[in-house]
């Protein structure tokens, strides 16, 4: 039996949690509880637990400073943080003082159970070879979520990148890959939560309400089905979104979201629940538009608390709006930045002899075009995000298609008036935007010169000179230099193996990170780590 020691300043959260699975069954006992940092390190002394599980915001000595303290005091202490705070950067620094994991209140309890099974194999491997155990294990699964839920939506919002290969190898690192497969059906649904105080005068989003609204639909899913997954977009306050497989008909679906989400969301969060059911697509290639069948099935929702479930395939009986070669020539006018193109293109698409349901599928298609190339060219598009937030009224307000047509085109002449001035300024920001990108990315082990060319939208030669002429570095020569230089950063991290930095840094191969290492810096990426931790220079690590 593996001892568990629970610190937090709040006695309702410790009972909460020592009630919350069956500890014993799990092959765990709770030997001792703590209310702040100095009063858990007293206990570890005295109880000498296997596991420590800790808040972050204590009195005292807050969860961090614990975190410090057990990894230079009791190193084979794990220990994992159990935090109401949805801030990443608390993550991360409790991931460098050896956090097993970083889970969100209110705790999960699959999420709970799986990882203390993790840490159960992991301490029982460790008994039978003393040498396993000691390297940091993969992602903790809190960071495997997040990463899951950034790679979907730059997926779905258009940030996906040109080789088709990468994107699934990527996939499967993430656990993603049975979404993509060519014969795998998924479907996209959206769930808002509407709560009366978003409808008071001056009524804003509660994150705290928002916070409860996300875990809550994460646990129904993983009750649900396996395959369900959810994850948020910052841009669209209050809404949530679901990808499923599609094996079943939507009916299911619906019946789902009729039968457990809404009445959970009611019951526990005194709320209301409007969900979108959008049309089942198959292949990378038709992600985003099951992506925006969602969105638009949502859009169509009643306006007010209210609840409802619409479904895009019975919405969309009618008129599908348009297919996907006329979304590609239209993001081609955009891209060849010709607004009169775009403008032609319009009229065609939003003519007099639309009902209105069908004017609003092809409005919404094309602002979702028009986000992609603000997106993808680094432009502030405030006019599109207000009426993507302002869903649904913000259609309805617009009332006919001349309203649509004016209201687009001018959306489309003012980005591409800001991509115009750009260009005319020498390339300057187009380098910016790129460096940034780098800054971003640098992780990925698949940048290259024509998938930053594609993603910018510029000529691959043109790019390389542009980039040596602002820069005075080639674009290999600054990303090198960008990795080794986090590199080396990381390697002070004595919690991380040479190969994890390796990978953290973009190179898929260790030996090849060594040699690059070696001569950018002279030593070796152990004599560096040695040196900069004052470490005799024979020390394995």
């Amino acid at each position: 039996m593996f001892k568990v020691l629970i610190v937090d300043d709040e006695v309702t959260i410790r009972e909460g949690l020592k009630a919350k699975i069956d500890w014993d069954a799990l092959g765990f006992a709770i030997c001792a509880e703590a209310a702040d940092g100095e009063e858990a390190l007293r206990a570890i002394e005295t109880h000498e637990p296997d596991v420590v599980f800790t808040d972050i915001r204590m009195p005292v000595m807050d969860g961090l400073r614990l975190l410090k303290e057990c990894a230079e005091r009791f190193p084979h202490v794990k220990t994992v943080v159990l935090s109401g705070y949805d801030e990443f950067s608390y993550a991360q620094v409790a991931l460098r003082y050896g956090a097993k994991d970083y889970l969100l209140k209110p705790i999960i309890r699959k999420e709970l159970t799986g990882l203390l099974e993790r840490i159960r194999r992991e301490f029982e491997e460790q008994r039978r070879d003393p040498r396993e155990g000691q390297a940091p294990s993969d992602w903790n699964e809190q960071t495997a979520h997040f990463l899951r839920e950034q790679f979907l939506l730059d997926l779905v919002k258009g940030a996906d990148r040109p080789f088709p290969e990468q994107i699934r190898e990527h996939a499967a690192r993430l656990g993603l890959d049975a979404y993509l497969a060519d014969d795998a059906k998924v479907r996209f649904l959206v769930a808002e939560i509407r709560h009366e105080s978003m409808y008071e005068p001056g009524g804003r989003r509660d994150d705290l309400l928002f916070l409860a609204f996300y875990y809550l639909v994460r646990e129904l899913c993983q009750e649900w089905r396996r395959d369900a997954f959810v994850f948020h977009d910052p841009a669209r306050r209050n809404m949530l979104h679901l990808i499923v497989g599609a094996d079943e008909d939507e009916r299911a679906v619906e019946a789902w979201a009729d039968r457990t989400l809404q009445p959970a969301v009611r019951r526990y969060l005194k709320a209301e629940c409007v969900v979108g059911i959008g049309s089942a697509v198959s292949g990378l290639g038709n992600l985003r538009e099951g992506f925006q069948s969602s969105l638009y099935a949502w859009s169509l929702s009643p306006s007010g608390l209210k609840s409802g479930i619409i479904l895009a395939d019975r919405a969309m009986k009618d008129d599908p709006g348009f297919p996907p070669q006329t979304e590609r020539k239209l993001a081609t006018q955009l891209q060849n930045l010709d607004a009169r193109a775009f403008e032609a293109c319009l009229n065609e698409l939003l003519g007099p002899e639309l009902s209105f349901r069908s004017l609003a599928v092809r409005f919404l298609k094309i602002l979702f075009v028009l986000e992609t190339f603000c997106r993808r060219h680094e432009l502030e598009s405030p006019e599109i995000d207000r009426i993507l937030l302002g869903m649904p009224d913000s259609v309805w307000q617009l009332q006919n298609g001349i309203r649509m047509k004016t209201l687009l085109a001018d959306l489309a002449a003012r980005a591409i008036r800001q991509v115009r001035e750009t260009q005319a300024s020498g390339g300057a920001e187009i380098v910016t935007a790129i460096k940034r990108y780098l800054h971003d990315n640098y992780a990925s082990s698949d940048i290259s010169l024509g998938l930053l060319a594609e993603t910018f939208h510029v000529n691959p030669t043109y790019l390389s000179e542009l980039f040596k002429k602002h820069t005075g570095e080639t674009y290999t020569e600054y990303l090198m230099n960008l990795r080794i230089d986090k590199a080396k950063t990381l390697l002070k991290d004595p919690l991380l193996r040479v190969v994890d930095v390796s990978e953290l840094t973009g190179f898929s191969n260790p030996n090849y990170f060594s040699i690059v290492f070696k001569k950018q810096t002279g030593m070796s990426p152990l004599e560096y780590r040695n040196r900069e931790l004052g470490r005799d220079g024979n020390r394995s690590i």
